[in-house]
């Protein structure tokens, strides 16, 4: 998993193919802010939106923007005093669009929760979405993503003469999904 701050200096996105998921955990500003971790920073609220339009723009280049109305929200949350309510109000416009709830406790656990995204995918086509990653542990690690529907299709080449049998036709058959991850 990557570290909160190393996200404040790097917006990260995932896209996964055909059932994409972008992993944009904003950082200690975000869950600082709306109470997840201890302590409260002012004029952080800044930097945030830039990553949140930063994001809102990555969506669109992959084919699932935000609505007019999704970016004049975001605009009207620039100008509301309160930071804390504008905190909520960034979390609340984004949550909306989040297929997966991970969250890595403090003893380095991770739990997975189904957000309140529709998941409806695309017949021969992909879908973008974002997954919510509160890091509580403070995990480096890189953050990944594996299902068993996503293995390959085809035995890759392993140099040797006699090579056993490692896909079945009936694994191709639950193959379905495809995972890549978007960092442009």
């Amino acid at each position: 998993m990557t570290t909160d701050s190393a996200i404040d200096r790097r917006a990260a996105l995932g896209l996964f193919a055909r059932c994409g998921i972008a992993a944009v955990p904003l950082g200690t500003i975000l869950t600082r802010n709306t109470g997840l971790l201890l302590g409260s920073g002012p004029g952080d609220l800044q930097p945030l939106l830039a990553q949140v339009r930063r994001l809102m723009d990555a969506m669109a280049f992959l084919g699932e923007p935000f609505s007019e109305p999704e970016r004049a929200r975001l605009e009207r949350v620039a100008d509301l005093a309160d930071e804390r309510s504008a905190f909520a109000e960034v979390e609340d416009l984004l949550a909306k669009r989040c297929l997966l709830v991970v969250r890595i406790n403090p003893e380095s656990r991770i739990s997975v929760e189904r957000g309140p995204a529709s998941a409806r995918l695309v017949e021969h086509g992909w879908r973008a979405f974002l997954m919510k990653v509160r890091n509580e542990a403070g995990v480096t690690g890189r953050l990944t993503a594996e299902s068993p529907q996503a293995r390959p299709v085809y035995r890759p080449s392993t140099g040797l003469s006699m090579v056993p049998r490692s896909v079945s036709p009936g694994d191709i058959r639950d193959r379905w999904l495809d995972l890549d991850t978007y960092g442009g």
